[in-house]
């Protein structure tokens, strides 16, 4: 929430600084700007008969809450929101450029690009219901949909230039839907640890105070490690990549790790973005992997 309102950051381009560069009523200001367009947004759900969740964020006390203006905060929102600029023009050029390609690549660069604007459009969603969790959520699903787009594309065009996978189709998958799980039960937990904050327990407490969701999350992960080993084997015996294979488990092993600084050492702030970027990486590579080999499967069944 470093800035109210989107696209802009205090009703500018270029964000302030300092609080004195705002009026005195800005919190006030910012809070019925939020509301305005949460009741457009509850509106659309009431029409797609989700009466019970509209109510609940015009209802919401929290969602309308405005927190004090925090410089760091305000700068990290706008260099993400840059950030999301440039991948939304460089999607664009990508999804003009695959008309060039086969109908399979501009399909997939298409979805993606759409994908995209989506997750932009309701980026403003979160915001406007100041980081409900299940808003917080959904935009996060929304981001594994583009990547998951992208690394197909990344795969079909792979597999063109003659470097297929030849990982069996089943343990790719079996392990991509184990990762997905863990995502889902990440976001629950992250849920609870959003209820804990705002409930004023400090980061020392947040661990005592998750349910069993946080122990599955936990224990599960020792099956994801076991199948990422497994594709890292096939990997290095069948292909001779021991780049690839070695990479792989350094990917989940630096996400069991961090997971495990979560849990022992206070959920340290710098470790959470860390955590969730290299859920990203394995989910991108599994995609890969796991469209590659099933083009191969079906081009040798071909022959």
């Amino acid at each position: 929430m470093g800035c109210p309102d989107w696209p802009k950051c205090f009703g500018s381009f270029i964000p302030p600084t300092s609080v004195e560069q705002l009026p005195a009523n800005y919190k006030e200001y910012y809070s019925a700007y939020r509301d305005k367009k949460n009741q457009r947004f509850a509106s659309f759900l009431q029409a797609i008969g989700r009466e019970e969740t509209a109510k609940a964020i015009l209802s919401d006390p929290q969602v309308k809450k405005e927190g004090d203006f925090d410089p760091v905060k305000t700068m990290i929102e706008y260099v993400n929101r840059l950030v999301g600029a440039l991948i939304g023009l460089m999607m664009t050029a990508l999804f003009i450029f695959s008309f060039r390609q086969p109908i399979v690549y501009r399909v997939l660069t298409g979805l993606a690009w759409f994908a995209v604007l989506v997750t932009g459009w309701f980026g403003s969603i979160v915001v406007s219901t100041n980081l409900t969790s299940w808003t917080v959520t959904i935009h996060l699903g929304l981001a594994f949909i583009t990547i998951g787009l992208l690394s197909a594309a990344w795969a079909y065009a792979d597999f063109q230039i003659a470097r297929p996978s030849n990982v069996p189709v089943w343990l790719i998958w079996l392990s991509a839907g184990l990762l997905v799980a863990q995502l889902f039960l990440g976001t629950r937990v992250r849920s609870e640890i959003d209820v804990l904050a705002v409930s004023g327990v400090d980061r020392a407490g947040w661990i005592d105070g998750l349910s069993f969701t946080y122990v599955i999350h936990r224990t599960s992960s020792w099956l994801v490690l076991a199948c990422f080993a497994s594709i890292s084997w096939y990997l290095f015996k069948r292909t001779g990549d021991r780049f690839s294979a070695s990479g792989l488990v350094g990917v989940i092993l630096g996400l069991m790790l961090s997971g495990a600084v979560l849990s022992y050492l206070e959920m340290p702030w710098m470790i959470q973005p860390a955590h969730l970027l290299l859920a990203t990486l394995a989910f991108g590579v599994l995609i890969v992997n796991g469209i590659k080999s099933s083009l191969s499967s079906r081009y040798s069944n071909a022959n």
